[in-house]
């Protein structure tokens, strides 16, 4: 056993939190909605909705914490990295509320969360 500090340990469960390394593997359903995580499939009223890479990563990242309250600039930094504008994020937020449904993508002050039906 390598000597740690105990403020590097926290660090990495901190970041291993962030990325929902706890929810693999698991399913989310709200309301008409169903995730499945390992199928990276999405249900919507009983039938799969197809959905973009990036769309699925940004319905995962709502997801796998529901209650959670993300800023613009968090969501931009875990699904599109490197994005320089909020406007892509505008569009895929407005992408996954036509394919599922308005409330699925709540907007909050300052950024977004899942919505409860």
């Amino acid at each position: 056993m390598k000597p740690f500090h105990l403020e590097e340990l926290l660090a990495r469960v901190r970041a291993l939190a962030r990325r929902g390394a706890s929810f693999k593997g698991k399913v989310l359903e709200r309301g008409p909605l169903r995730v499945d995580f390992p199928r990276r499939q999405v249900h919507w009223e009983g039938r799969e909705v197809a959905l973009s890479p990036k769309e699925f990563a940004l319905l995962e990242v709502l997801s796998l914490h529901p209650d959670k309250a993300f800023s613009k600039e968090e969501l931009l930094e875990r699904v599109f990295p490197g994005a320089e504008t909020e406007a892509i994020l505008r569009v895929y937020v407005q992408r996954l509320r036509q394919k599922l449904a308005p409330w699925v993508v709540e907007r909050v002050p300052g950024g977004y969360r899942l919505g409860s039906p």
